[in-house]
């Protein structure tokens, strides 16, 4: 729950994810799988002071970051964060991997407040990332996973 949170009065709840297109990377044996992960949040507002950490598991290990930004500049809501910096997440690939494809997965909190809605909520991020390891010399084609207001609101 958000015992942190300081939006009254906000009803807090915590809920799961909705369902979010797989993400796919791609990365070369040998060097790291990297996933960015950006904040594109008008409605929502990300709280500074809650456990936030986002985690990228993959068969080869794992890499944890927390969301990180500037203070909101309305003295209102000076716990949140103003704006979010995309957060790179990076695991190694060991040199004899097989090109193919690989399953992973990005988990971690997110204590959100929408200030429309006037809800604030723990997400339990769980969203399906797929590494596509390239053979050498194939160039590397990745996309930023957007974390989006549609994704954190509720009811999805």
């Amino acid at each position: 729950m958000l015992s942190a949170v300081s939006l009254s009065p906000l009803l807090a709840v915590s809920l799961r994810f909705p369902s979010v297109p797989t993400a796919q990377i791609t990365a070369h044996a040998g060097a790291p799988a990297a996933l960015t992960v950006t904040f594109p949040l008008t409605a929502a507002l990300l709280n500074r002071a809650a456990p936030n950490h986002l985690t990228l598991h993959t068969p080869w290990g794992g890499s944890a970051g927390v969301p990180t930004g500037p203070v909101h500049a309305q003295p209102e809501f000076k716990s949140y964060f103003g704006s979010v910096r995309p957060l790179s997440l990076r695991v190694p690939v060991p040199p004899n991997v097989r090109p193919g494809l690989y399953a992973a997965r990005l988990s971690g909190p997110l204590f959100v407040c929408n200030t429309k809605a006037k809800v604030c909520l723990r997400r339990d991020l769980n969203l399906a990332v797929a590494v596509r390891v390239l053979p050498a010399g194939h160039p590397l084609l990745s996309s930023p996973l957007a974390l989006t207001d549609a994704v954190l609101q509720p009811g999805r």
